[in-house]
């Protein structure tokens, strides 16, 4: 019980710590805070007892004014807070009204006893006075809730008014019926006055425990305060106004002040609608159970009291009155006995409750907000950010290269490198921002108060700190975060959902521009998102409609120009946007693993073709089939060597005419899983290249780690031909270095007639660009190999009729 207790007051506390700062930054706030040290030094200059009779009237009703019409305006700004209902806009407009009745009451008096000099009772001021009664009863009444039991409310309630009625009849009623000197209509406004603060106090009863707030309930538990001092004070002011002895500045004026700004405070907190955390404890609701169940006791303690102290005991009534208090307080005490009982009940469900809400909104593994808590906390501040004029950030992160990390040392290794991120992104914020798991390798940072400038610097604070190496299985891991940042600038207008997305939508833009990088959300970026999302439906469809079709380009001997090989190069022919280049469309094909069926399409196509031509041209030297490889196709391992066993198979074509080329970007993160793979490929007996030689730069490890039979030189050396000596030795070098390993050397880009002899000189055999052939469709292609066929079929033929050797 001790411990729910510290949970609940830490929760208040944050409670009232988040409203304190809400209130900093608002002018209503600050205009409360302002009246509320006015009104402290209010009361101790009361107790204090400074100055005479005179000034004191003086200084009390000058106090009393701005807080009254401070309250009025205030809670009259909260009614047209945006989210409320029309009920409670309504109910919180007529509190509004009653408390403005109560400030004109207040500039009435003030004009009778100050400038008149007169101090008259009835006076136009109690007209006022009165007036705040039905409209505060009227609005509370009006205030949205769910209803909950009513007969154990209602003898509850009756307990708790007949208790409030005895107090009224004995302080203000019965000693007016005794006579007191005062005139009739006085006698009826001295009772008029603590009656109706009953009746308030009865109405706030009804709202807050017949019916349970669907909303904050803390607003209307300032209410019920609210009308509680204003009930003393009146209670006071009805025994003093019929004695005679009543006087500005006196006792009553400190419960009212007190009573009106705890009433301001109540609309300030309705304004600000400071919610309760989702993952705050559920003692709150204990809490006001155990109010609810005390109150009745609590009047009969007080009805009894007032009986004992009111009575002259004689030796008739004694007796009398000791049993029934001794057999009430009997009854009371079981009552207490089985209380104590629902309390251990009530705590175990209290506990039973917070576990469960913390597993509802925290992740398992790292213990930060998981997504439906961050979900919360976005609307949370987004509700703040239409009040107060100041950004809210939200930083999506992913990380880059967790799988590889996962795939390699194993998910307990991966879990712990998540618990260790988690941590160093907790360093990397404030402690009021929110650093929430979204699941797998995807976290979320929520900065509120943060533009665009404080976002950057948190985006390269959290690429620094996790970039840094992580010590997992006895080694140094490295993983490097992507950050997508999305902004909420006041007066916007974004929602919760629409932030979400903008934040996931900037970080897929950063994971495009390279590890570790930040985006910022633009506008753009959701357009092309919306354009990737029709790609890949469209991309699902064309691969049921086989709208995938193949490309092949002439692989050639730089000496001769005969054709030596064809690569297949897929294309996609949409019905809307014509023939879609693969570069528009491959990438997208990687992420979404669209490349699977795509590859087993084209590495199928191509065979068949391949073996075709083979038929076609069976006299001209045999060519090589090149087909592309990606990454989440080597990812398959056995399933991929025996898909392209299954292809060799059953399109005939012979094993050493196939050649599978592997970008060395993709050998540069492969591991022991990658070369096993390799290795049954090559054990097929089909060629493995490296294509885009010399981008990954540590390409000589993989010359040596992996069975490559040729490499593919990068375009960005071809380019450079021409231009000086260095590019020329490196490009020498590389060459020099396939023929010493005996791997073969094949020329991409060559685009000019200059760079295929400069390759040639060099001693590279074979090359591949626009200067020999474009793309084009296996009817082109075939009819460029029919005139190789036939030039080597002549050639054949008048060597063999000259008697020349073959």
């Amino acid at each position: 019980m001790l411990r729910h207790m510290q949970q609940l007051i830490a929760t208040l506390t944050a409670e009232a710590r988040a409203f304190f700062k809400h209130s900093l930054r608002d002018w209503g706030g600050r205009l409360m805070l302002a009246l509320g040290v006015y009104l402290m030094l209010f009361f101790i200059w009361q107790i204090c007892g400074w100055g005479g009779p005179a000034y004191r009237v003086l200084i009390s009703d000058l106090a009393g004014l701005p807080v009254s019409l401070a309250a009025g305006a205030l809670v009259l700004r909260a009614a047209g807070r945006p989210g409320l209902t029309p009920a409670g806009r309504r109910g919180w407009r007529l509190v509004g009204y009653s408390l403005l009745c109560y400030f004109a009451g207040d500039l009435a008096w003030f004009y009778f006893e100050i400038i008149r000099q007169t101090a008259p009772f009835p006076s136009v001021a109690d007209l006022f006075y009165l007036m705040q009664f039905p409209l505060l009863l009227w609005g509370i009444l009006s205030m949205p809730s769910e209803r909950a039991d009513h007969t154990r409310f209602w003898l509850d309630a009756l307990t708790v008014l007949i208790s409030g009625w005895v107090a009224t009849w004995y302080l203000v009623i019965g000693p007016t019926a005794a006579g007191s000197q005062a005139g009739q209509l006085a006698k009826m406004l001295s009772v008029a006055y603590p009656v109706a603060d009953l009746l308030l106090f009865f109405g706030l009863v009804v709202v807050l425990f017949r019916r349970r707030d669907t909303s904050s309930v803390g607003p209307r538990v300032l209410l019920a305060l609210g009308v509680v001092l204003l009930y003393v004070g009146d209670l006071a002011y009805g025994r003093q106004s019929l004695a005679g002895q009543y006087e500005g500045g006196d006792w009553p004026d400190s419960f009212w002040l007190a009573g009106i700004y705890v009433m301001l405070v109540a609309g300030q907190h309705r304004f600000f609608r400071v919610p309760r955390r989702q993952d705050a404890s559920p003692m709150a609701a204990l809490l006001q159970g155990w109010v609810m169940l005390a109150m009745p006791y609590v009047a009969v303690v007080f009805t009894f009291g007032l009986l004992i102290g009111g009575i002259q005991v004689d030796a008739t009534t004694g007796g009398l009155l000791f049993g029934a208090v001794a057999v009430t307080l009997t009854v009371m005490v079981r009552q207490v006995l089985v209380l104590r009982e629902n309390s251990r009940l009530l705590a175990s469900r209290a506990q039973l409750l917070d576990d469960l809400r913390h597993m509802a909104f925290h992740d398992s593994l790292t213990n930060l907000a998981n997504r439906a808590q961050l979900r919360t906390r976005v609307e949370e501040e987004l509700a703040s950010r239409e009040t107060f004029a100041r950004p809210v950030a939200l930083l999506f992160i992913d990380l880059d290269g967790f799988k590889t990390v996962n795939d390699s040392l194993g998910h307990q290794a991966g879990d712990r490198l998540l618990q260790a991120v988690a941590a160093r992104l907790l360093t990397c914020v404030g402690p009021d921002d929110t650093v929430a798991r979204l699941g797998g390798d995807e976290f979320a940072l929520l900065l509120p108060g943060a533009d665009e400038q404080a976002a950057i610097r948190v985006a390269e604070g959290v690429a620094a700190a996790v970039a840094k190496p992580f010590s997992l299985a006895h080694r140094d891991v490295y993983v490097f975060g992507s950050t997508g940042i999305a902004i909420a600038h006041p007066g916007a207008g974004i929602e919760a959902e629409e932030l979400l997305r903008n934040a996931d939508v900037a970080m897929y833009t950063a994971k495009g521009m390279g590890q570790g990088q930040h985006a910022i959300f633009r506008d753009s970026m959701h357009q092309a998102a919306m354009a990737r999302l029709e790609m890949e439906a469209d991309l699902r469809v064309a691969l049921e409609q086989k709208q995938f079709f193949l490309h092949y380009q002439p692989v050639v001997q730089l000496a001769t120009g005969q054709i030596a090989g064809v690569e297949a190069l897929v294309r996609w022919q949409h019905p809307g946007r014509g023939v879609v280049p693969p570069a528009d469309f491959i990438p997208l094909t990687e992420e979404t693993g669209l490349i699977l069926p795509l590859g087993r399409f084209v590495l199928y196509e191509a065979c068949a073709q391949a073996a075709r031509w083979q038929q076609l041209y069976a006299c001209a030297a045999p060519i090589t089939l090149s087909v592309n490889l990606s990454a989440r196709q080597l990812m398959l391992g056995p399933e991929l060597v025996a898909d392209v066993a299954r292809a060799l198979a059953e399109t005939g074509l012979a094993p050493g005419s196939l050649s599978l080329e592997i970008t060395e970007s993709v050998l540069m993160h492969s591991g022991a899983a990658t070369a096993d793979t390799l290795n049954g490929l090559k054990d097929l007996g089909v060629r493995l290249a490296i294509d885009d030689f010399g981008t990954g730069y540590s390409s000589l490890s993989y010359l040596r780690g992996f069975p490559i039979d040729t490499v593919k030189i990068d375009r960005s050396f071809i380019d450079s031909v021409g231009r000086g000596r260095r590019e020329t030795a490196l490009l020498r070098g590389i060459v020099d270095l396939s023929r010493a390993l005996g791997l073969v050397a094949v020329a991409e880009g060559i685009e000019r007639p200059d760079q295929a002899a400069e390759l040639e000189g060099l001693g590279c055999a074979l090359g591949q660009g626009y200067w020999f052939s474009r793309p084009g469709t296996a009817e082109q292609i075939g009819r460029r190999l029919a005139e190789s066929w036939e030039q080597d079929h002549a050639v054949a033929a008048k060597n063999d009729a000259v008697g020349l050797p073959l």
